[in-house]
């Protein structure tokens, strides 16, 4: 019960600890230290005997708080400005200056981006900071905005599991519980004694063991009725978002299989249930915002069709004509060739709804935000990749057809695995309703056989449709795996 105080009040601390006006390398560094608190946090709510929401609640405070504070900075003010137009720009003006792409330019413009430590000797962006805190209050003391960008509510967290389930897997040094978030239900947990810490972080590396940790994971929720029968249709799969801590965000939750275990039922994941991920629930409601407030104006980027394992080409330029009849109006734009997509971002009237990369990703060992996209001139990083500010634009889909696009090692260690810091974490961030990515190496014939199936799935109906692209996706994996 100490610990747990002791928690509580630690965590609420978290907020303090990066500011938004500290470039990203600054705001890693100052959280590495505390990397995993959240799961301790909530395995001492467990072990206080608290309910399953109060440890989801206090994880939740200790994940994606880089993210998080980006999240909260390119919200959506279009109601805002229907209430106080004046008191929209005002915050319009300083989130300019706060956003990653603002923290950025004014770091250019002193010729400071390459030095290390503090990097603001006039204090400008820390006045702003402080100032954006002042018009947030003033925007909550207005009817209707009391919770405006304050961390998400219980039923907020509960909603965004819309009509399936989130699964979040918290992993600690004495105990692992899985969480079971679904929207008109209590917050459920399953205790995870067949799991350890220690075990997960001696596996990881050996494709057996891996499987064997999934299994221990995964096959328990199974039993539980999380996942769906054995003899529900494919098209009735239930919906199903794994948030995994620490190492376990290694672990091809959704491919487990129970092989011939005693004790489990016979199956896979794959068969019960369609599955995605996501680094924090605060990141999956911020990407079901941004899907509810999609715009008409569609705009699609591809590759060069002739690379190895782009083979996409037809089934991409269907989805054009697609998009040409579609009511709205369209603009179609080849902009993102192997060649021509620059070595920074391009402006955000230049991105596109759907940006299809076919090419190698890369995990950088020892700074998760160095990690990649290579193209042919130099490599796009994720730190490039998050100053980019297309979120009022609400872009349907990234698909990266590219090697280790969701993993965030450090020298081995999930060291910063709370925040999502990979390149498909940042074009979430970017804006992007979905993404599509790969946990580990993928084959360019792989990658590319799954990719036109995908695209032939959404063509054939509404891709606005609710869990459309998942279940699309899918399938893709599904007909490869059965071939």
């Amino acid at each position: 019960e100490e610990v747990y105080n002791i928690a509580m009040e630690a965590m609420d601390l978290f907020s303090l600890v990066v500011i938004r006006s500290l470039p990203q390398a600054d705001q890693q560094k100052c959280l590495e230290a505390f990397s995993g608190f959240g799961s301790l946090a909530a395995a001492a709510a467990f072990e206080a005997q608290k309910t399953p929401a109060d440890a989801l609640m206090l994880l939740e405070k200790g994940r994606d708080i880089i993210a998080g504070n980006r999240f909260d900075i390119r919200i959506d003010l279009t109601e805002l400005r229907s209430v106080d137009k004046d008191l929209a720009e005002e915050f319009e003006k300083l989130r300019a200056q706060l956003d990653p792409s603002g923290v950025h330019a004014y770091m250019m413009n002193t010729g400071r981006s390459g030095e290390p430590g503090i990097k603001d000797p006039s204090g400008r962006l820390l006045r702003a900071n402080r100032k954006l805190e002042e018009v947030v209050n003033r925007i909550r003391s207005k009817k209707g905005f009391e919770g405006f960008l304050k961390r998400p509510s219980l039923e907020q967290m509960k909603n965004a599991a819309g009509k399936g389930s989130i699964v979040v897997i918290n992993i600690a040094e004495w105990r692992c519980d899985a969480i079971i978030v679904r929207k008109d239900r209590e917050v459920e947990s399953i205790h995870l004694d067949r799991l350890t810490q220690e075990a997960i972080t001696q596996q990881l590396g050996d494709v057996p063991s891996y499987n064997e940790c999934s299994r221990s994971l995964a096959i328990p929720l199974i039993c539980r009725q999380v996942l769906s029968p054995a003899s529900t249709p494919v098209e009735s799969y239930p919906r199903v978002w794994w948030c995994s801590t620490g190492n376990a965000s290694r672990l091809p939750l959704h491919a487990a299989s129970s092989g011939r275990k005693p004790g489990f039922p016979r199956g896979n994941v794959m068969n019960r249930v369609v599955s995605s991920y996501t680094s924090s629930i605060k990141a999956l409601i911020f990407s079901r915002r941004q899907a509810a407030l999609r715009l008409g104006r569609l705009i699609t980027g591809t590759m060069d069709m002739d690379i190895p394992g782009n083979s996409v080409g037809d089934t991409i330029a269907k989805l054009n004509v697609k998009i040409e009849s579609d009511p709205y109006e369209a603009d179609l734009l080849d902009y993102f060739t192997i060649a021509s997509l620059p070595h920074s971002p391009p402006p955000p009237e230049k991105w596109p709804a759907i940006f299809h990369f076919a090419g190698h990703g890369v995990t950088n060992p020892t700074d998760p935000s160095k990690s990649c996209l290579y193209t042919r001139d130099s490599p796009l990083y994720v730190e490039e990749l998050v100053r980019v500010g297309m979120y009022e634009r609400f872009p349907l889909l990234a698909y990266l057809s590219a090697c280790s696009t969701g993993v965030n090692v450090v020298n081995g260690k999930a060291g910063l695995g709370d925040e999502g810091i990979h390149v498909m974490g940042a074009l979430q961030l970017a804006g992007f309703v979905g993404v599509m990515g790969a946990l580990w190496r993928v084959s360019d014939d792989t990658a590319g056989r799954v990719a036109k199936v995908f695209y032939e799935q959404l063509l054939k109906g509404d891709w606005e449709e609710e869990d459309r692209m998942a279940r699309c996706f899918h399938y893709a994996v599904m007909s490869l795996r059965n071939t």
